[in-house]
């Protein structure tokens, strides 16, 4: 039989999913991931929670990790913590966070110098993030990262964030958890949600996209880099045996690239062209093997006075042999004084259909510096940076042939304006080993990501966010936003989600810098718009018509309407919480009721509700103030003819007889569902002849009690009232589904 692994130097514990067994897809792949980054030598072990005595059974005290099929039932208690939460969820997470505390709170005083790693998905993300306050200080200082993946209680406000989310994400599905990490943890968390994924999002909607079960594509990826890098820091002496594997291009999130490559081709390159060519070839077939959506484009430039100053040979294409056609026609001819037309084939690539939130890289290949300002157009050296910027931006690698000085300078201008990188080709046989160096520099680059488009009003709070940034080999350390892409930084640190609120209208770009571990950076610009009328998209409006009935033995039944007003995204679901703000459920978006069990009978209580929908949570609806009874159910009472003494009733008439359900305490009567019930004669309501109301009825307080009463009419004919009845009686359900029979006097003519 296994056993917990004695003391190693590091050691990784992962909680799984809802309704996971043990061993399933994201806990061996986050083990298996770490343990890439992590050398042979170094005494490593994983486990999972829920098995921490690895004897390959989850015992009766150990985290269950029970299906997300339990988390939306019909039922929830008044204490979540008590017994369950939407379903039996909280109870499960309850038992996988007092495991963890127990375990790790031991663990570090037996094994000095153990470093933890700690991973979680789904509700095993909550069990370990909701731990982590209980976790003695001596534990918490032995934990070397934590890595969250589809958290249900994400908080996107801190430097924790990760992922692609929307700007307007305001929390995970059971809301954010605040705080959401004990402050001495800080830099040592890394928290992803996908933009598709409902459960972090918080969208009800959204809860089975099949993007809460991808994270170890990518995610999983990134966040072993991450911790690698962090134990380097805290652990100097393994700073050796950490390594770090780049993520390829293929299981990036971003996949499609665009390469342009922009070639000198004047006489003074005709020693150069032909091993332009031959690496061009190589470089494009390399970058198609490891891309899932590459294109690649080809522009040849001159100078003023040749027959053009730049050319397109090939726009985007993603078929190679038409690119590489395009190629072998490049010859060098022409060109007048040493500079060139540079800026006129990087502009000329610039006008070229660049996709939307691709990877964007223009590798020019030239022996000769740029004019500044070119003659014939005019473009200088600030436009030409200024119009990458705003393609989001073009990257651009320059690879300088002959290593001329001026030409050295020129081509590094370039570069820095845009993010990338120089290359020397010292002569014609260096040029492909250079070509590949410009492709190589820039997969291994950070990737910024700035969000948007964002819109609002001048004077409202905008939330940007860069968290789905990454760096394929290593770790962002510093986002540094400029809010209207004047050249200035306004707000840096290592938050990726920051707020900013412009005070007067503005449109256009919003810029966000991105610097990795090495110092290596990155650009990406976000479109803003801000003008009167202009808003964030919209939450839904509050419920309507929230009623807290009681159904008797601590039980309160609440039932509410969808608002009238759904938002900017359909209505996902219902968050059911006390007025103390503490969630008792979760329902989807056509439960428009929840029985809340074991509420206190000797107090007052209230509820409240929350519609959802993808843009986030409304204002709450509070309900009725009521104190359950102990006992069952409270049993209404009806007032036959309200108003009169003895209830006449005429047989003969064609016309109908009023009848008044009476609220009284711990009985709402207009949160009864008129279709269920029936009134007649005095017979037992099995084989009573059944008259059914016209309509809904209306709201009155029929007794003058000060409470609101439900009227209903049922026609006279239909009751099966007869002469000789002295009584007439109302059958029908309560809103917590008990039957109940309420009867009145009647005077029969």
């Amino acid at each position: 039989m296994a056993a917990t692994p004695g003391c190693q130097q590091i050691l990784s514990i992962f909680a799984r999913g809802s309704g996971q067994p043990l061993n399933f897809r994201e806990a061996p792949a986050f083990a298996a991931i770490v343990d890439r980054n992590i050398a042979d030598g170094v005494r490593f072990e994983s486990l999972e929670l829920g098995d921490l005595d690895a004897n390959g059974v989850v015992d009766e005290s150990d985290y269950p990790a029970n299906d997300k099929d339990e988390w939306f039932g019909p039922t929830s208690v008044w204490d979540p913590n008590s017994d369950l939460i939407v379903g039996k969820y909280n109870a499960s997470r309850q038992a996988g966070t007092d495991e963890l505390v127990t375990f790790l709170n031991a663990r570090v005083a037996a094994c000095p110098g153990e470093v933890y790693v700690l991973g979680g998905y789904s509700q095993g993300a909550d069990a370990v993030g909701a731990a982590l306050p209980g976790l003695s200080s001596a534990a918490r200082a032995a934990i070397g990262y934590i890595a969250l993946f589809g958290d249900p209680e994400f908080n996107p406000f801190g430097a924790w964030a990760r992922g692609d989310f929307p700007w307007y994400t305001v929390g995970g599905v059971f809301g954010p958890r605040v705080p959401y990490i004990p402050g001495d943890l800080a830099g040592r968390v890394g928290s992803w949600c996908d933009k598709s994924d409902g459960i972090c999002q918080g969208n009800p909607l959204n809860l089975n996209n099949a993007a809460h079960g991808q994270y170890p594509d990518f995610e999983m990826q990134q966040a072993a880099n991450e911790i690698a890098i962090t134990l380097r820091a805290i652990r100097p002496e393994l700073r050796d045996d950490l390594t770090v594997t780049p993520i390829p291009i293929s299981l990036r999130p971003t996949q499609n690239v665009d390469v342009t490559f922009v070639v000198d081709t004047t006489g003074s390159m005709g020693d150069d062209i032909d091993a332009a060519q031959t690496s061009i070839t190589a470089v494009t077939d390399a970058l198609f093997g490891v891309a899932a959506s590459p294109r690649v484009a080809l522009v040849n430039y001159k100078d003023l006075g040749d027959p053009y100053q730049a050319r397109v040979d090939a726009p985007f294409t993603a078929d190679r042999a038409a690119f590489a056609a395009a190629v072998n026609t490049l010859g060098a001819s022409g060109g007048g004084d040493y500079p060139e037309s540079v800026y006129s084939g990087l502009m000329t690539s610039f006008g070229l259909d660049w996709r939307p939130g691709a990877l964007k890289l223009a590798i020019v290949i030239g022996d000769a510096p740029a004019h500044n300002p070119e003659p014939g157009t005019g473009y200088t050296l600030e436009q030409v940076l200024r119009t990458a910027f705003e393609l989001d931006p073009v990257v651009i690698n320059p690879i300088v042939v002959g290593g001329e000085a001026t030409a050295v300078a020129s081509f590094t201008e370039l570069a820095d304006g845009s993010g990338g990188q120089v290359f020397d080709a010292a002569n014609a046989g260096e040029v492909v080993t250079a070509i590949e160096a410009a492709v190589e520099g820039f997969s291994s680059a950070p990737v910024a990501q700035a969000g948007g488009p964002y819109v609002a009003a001048p004077g409202d709070e905008l939330t940007f966010t860069g968290a789905g940034s990454f760096d394929p080999a290593g770790a962002i350390v510093e986002y540094a936003w400029d809010f209207d892409a004047d050249g200035v930084v306004d707000q840096r640190g290592d938050s990726p989600v920051v707020s900013h609120t412009y005070p007067q209208p503005f449109t256009g770009l919003a810029s966000l810098t991105v610097t990795n571990v090495d110092g290596r950076t990155n650009t990406a610009t976000a479109e803003v718009t801000v003008a009167p009328g202009q808003q964030r998209p919209q939450p839904p409006a509050a419920p309507t018509g929230v009623q807290a009935v009681d159904a008797g033995g601590g039980t309160v039944t609440l039932s509410w309407q969808p608002p009238a007003n759904a938002g900017d995204s359909p209505i996902g679901g219902f968050r059911v919480s006390r007025s103390d703000g503490v969630l008792l459920g979760v329902t989807p978006a056509d439960q428009l009721t929840l029985d809340i069990a074991e509420v206190p009978t000797d107090a007052d209580v209230s509820f409240q509700v929350r519609a959802v929908n993808e843009f986030g949570l409304s204002e709450p609806a509070t309900s009725n103030t009521l104190r359950p009874s102990p006992g069952g159910p409270v049993a209404p009472a009806v007032d036959i003819k309200p108003g009169s003494a003895d209830n006449p009733i005429n047989l003969r008439s064609r016309g109908v007889i009023p009848v008044a359900l009476l609220s009284a305490d711990g009985f709402e009567a207009t949160a009864v569902d008129y279709r269920t019930l029936c009134f007649g004669d005095a017979e037992a309501p099995a084989e009573r002849d059944c008259g059914e109301s016209h309509g809904r009825g209306h709201v009155e307080d029929a007794n003058s009690d000060g409470r609101p009463d439900l009227v209903l009419h049922f026609n006279t004919q239909q009751t099966g009232i007869d002469r000789g009845d002295s009584r007439a009686c109302v059958n029908g359900r309560l809103p917590g589904g008990d039957v109940f029979e309420a009867c009145d006097v009647v005077r029969v003519r």
